[in-house]
């Protein structure tokens, strides 16, 4: 009896088991819902973007070898030289100390000197061949004592009693003989529209190139101008708005030339008021200075007929 009980209740357990397995199997599997990011992308996508080809990068330069990167011009060192240069070099206060001291060493000293007050190289040389030509020695003794004054003068003292001289050259200053100097022409354009204004008696303007001229030619080395066989010339620059002079000259000319201007724009500035000088434009007259009435040809100045008189006529 207790084997039929226990076959009964393995029995009605099966049927409990397969009976609540049944409406599980009938009802249909519930569905998931989309995900509401996904609708969203699905409603508010973008276009498409264009594929773009991979870029390579850039090959870096090397600046050691690309002179023209901002990086080498960084790295380079600043360039010092030409002739604003040697100008502040020669306006610097020098010293010199020599007793017998060869020329070449004298010349290295200054360079050196001068190089460590201007805080970048300064280049003094020796013209070997115009010294040799001369029968002058590179180590010719030097004696000379100076203190407070510029280089420019210090040279002048320097190199007057070894008949030498110095120019610009090549953006070096040049240690030479006087004629070798002379043959070493420059031409500068000297703005002098503040120079030449006149006004003539009736109030108008007019320029006088000439007077200028004369006053330069008559005063800075008058030996060295061409109209008296020397190799330099001056002249006119009046060209459309362009007021000037054009003259070739040696460097120390064109300097001493500057000094001379300097000093009469700076008498000029006690009376900014008086306005352009009273001067009658003579007659006939070039239109460019050179040439007045009072200017003799070279024939009347040979035959000593040329009269000073107003109106430039010569006696009868």
């Amino acid at each position: 009896m207790s084997r039929t009980l226990s076959v009964v209740a393995l029995g009605m357990a099966l049927w409990l088991l397969i009976a609540s397995a049944v409406p599980a199997a009938d009802q249909p599997a519930a569905k998931k819902p989309p995900p509401a990011a996904a609708k969203t992308e699905a409603k508010e996508a973008p276009p498409a973007k264009k594929k773009t080809p991979k870029s390579h990068p850039k090959r870096q330069l090397n600046v050691d070898n690309n002179p023209f990167s901002a990086e080498s011009a960084v790295k380079r060192p600043q360039l010092y030289g030409g002739e604003a240069t040697i100008e502040q070099a020669l306006a610097t206060p020098t010293q010199m100390e020599f007793h017998d001291t060869p020329l070449t060493d004298v010349i290295e000293y200054l360079k050196d000197f001068h190089t460590q007050k201007l805080g970048h190289p300064f280049e003094i040389q020796l013209d070997h061949k115009a010294l040799s030509d001369a029968g002058i020695a590179k180590d010719a003794p030097v004696t000379m004592i100076l203190k407070g004054i510029t280089l420019r003068s210090g040279l002048n003292l320097l190199l007057r009693p070894l008949q030498l001289t110095w120019t610009i050259q090549d953006e070096v200053l040049l240690i030479t003989t006087p004629e070798e100097a002379e043959n070493q022409l420059t031409t500068k354009v000297l703005d002098v529209a503040d120079l030449v204004e006149c006004r003539d008696s009736k109030g108008k303007l007019w320029d006088d190139y000439h007077s200028l001229i004369e006053l330069i030619k008559s005063t800075v080395k008058p030996t060295t101008w061409d109209d008296v066989g020397g190799a330099g010339s001056i002249c006119p620059g009046d060209m459309g708005s362009v007021k000037a002079l054009v003259i070739r000259q040696t460097y120390q000319v064109h300097g001493e030339i500057a000094d001379v201007l300097a000093k009469i724009r700076a008498i000029a500035k006690k009376n900014p008021q008086g306005g352009p000088p009273r001067r009658d434009k003579p007659a006939p007259y070039s239109g460019m200075g050179m040439v007045g009435p009072d200017s003799p040809s070279p024939a009347a100045k040979a035959s000593g007929t040329h009269s000073q008189g107003q109106g430039g006529k010569s006696p009868p």
